[in-house]
């Protein structure tokens, strides 16, 4: 999803799911929000949320991992 508030600023969320068939217990969800905004013509700056969820992590690993990023976009 992706809600625009000029050509070159907007707000994006996206969401995945992936399961394992093999083992129906075992599957992982992603999910990210985002905001990105033009600070010139080419330069942009993202700012973003991610939550990584595994259902069955490695022994000793958290379920929910969460990252908070900034970032330079080079638009060309």
């Amino acid at each position: 999803y992706a809600y625009h508030f000029t050509e070159k600023n907007y707000f994006g969320q996206w969401v995945e799911y992936l399961h394992d068939f093999d083992d129906s217990d075992n599957y992982q969800v992603n999910a990210e929000t985002s905001l990105l905004s033009a600070l010139n013509g080419f330069l942009s700056m993202k700012t973003s949320y991610l939550i990584e969820h595994d259902a069955e992590p490695v022994p000793g690993n958290k379920k929910t991992d969460t990252k908070l990023a900034v970032t330079l976009v080079v638009n060309f």
